[in-house]
């Protein structure tokens, strides 16, 4: 038995406009040595995350106390070209979104720019980062067949993830009686293959922890993102193929819409 979709002109709720964490801590002064220091970012970093293999880069520019670190990261399946000018919006996004703001996040879908006066590089600052969205579409399947489904999908990414050089990966999960359902799982390269591990095994929480049959949900971190659709969103062939168990759940033939 298939399960139907029912499709529309997004194929997931979760495209479109920058998500901001604004810091409600210390703010900067127009025409200061902190968003002079920011701006020589904004021209340098995209372009290094960019020319690196693992579209990755860290910086600080100035002295204490208007020092600036920032990490940028893009995903893992865009080309050099596309990180560049996602990250180069993203440092013009964070001043107009949060502005004078010393410390900020933002995601866009395909990149993230995190910037703070304090030296955040090394030290795990995603909990109080984290950026959440959940499809409003929903599986018919029983609460617990679309978890185990769900469950099986991130996890197999997220561990192959964690223990590749790039630290990304991307999947499909293939059932008779389920939809197909792609993920994409992703850490900072920076990390070793245990914190990587660890950053997800916190994503994989809050991702489950209100599933309610979502076909879709994306968590994003400083540290590491996760996100699965029943709709391919990346780009390439999945790196891995998943088979759901051999005892298929029981389905019926619909998805419905619900409202967040």
């Amino acid at each position: 038995m298939v399960i139907l979709l029912l499709l529309l002109v997004l194929p997931f709720a979760l495209a479109g406009p920058p998500w901001q964490v604004c810091s409600n801590g210390s703010k900067y002064a127009p025409n200061s040595a902190y968003l002079e220091n920011l701006t020589l970012l904004s021209s340098t970093l995209p372009k290094k995350a960019a020319s690196n293999a693992t579209l990755f880069a860290t910086d600080a520019v100035g002295v204490a106390p208007d020092t600036v670190f920032a990490v940028t990261l893009c995903r893992g399946d865009i080309n050099a070209s596309a990180c560049e000018g996602c990250l180069s919006s993203a440092f013009q996004e964070g001043q107009q979104l949060c502005p004078y703001s010393k410390d900020a996040t933002i995601y866009y879908d395909t990149c993230m720019l995190t910037f703070s006066n304090k030296n955040f590089v090394d030290t795990n600052v995603g909990g109080p980062n984290w950026n959440i969205q959940r499809s409003v579409l929903k599986f018919t399947a029983s609460a617990n067949s679309t978890r185990q489904m769900v469950s099986t999908l991130i996890n197999s990414t997220a561990q192959s993830a964690a223990n590749s050089s790039r630290r990304f990966w991307t999947s499909r999960l293939d059932d008779s009686s389920f939809p197909t359902m792609y993920c994409l799982t992703q850490c900072r390269p920076n990390l070793t293959a245990g914190d990587c591990a660890s950053c997800f095994r916190s994503a994989s929480q809050m991702m489950l922890q209100d599933l309610d049959r979502r076909v879709g949900c994306r968590v994003q971190g400083t540290w590491c993102s996760m996100r699965y659709e029943a709709n391919k969103f990346f780009q390439g062939d999945p790196m891995l193929l998943i088979a759901a168990s051999a005892a298929p759940p029981e389905v019926e033939k619909n998805v419905q819409q619900h409202s967040m």
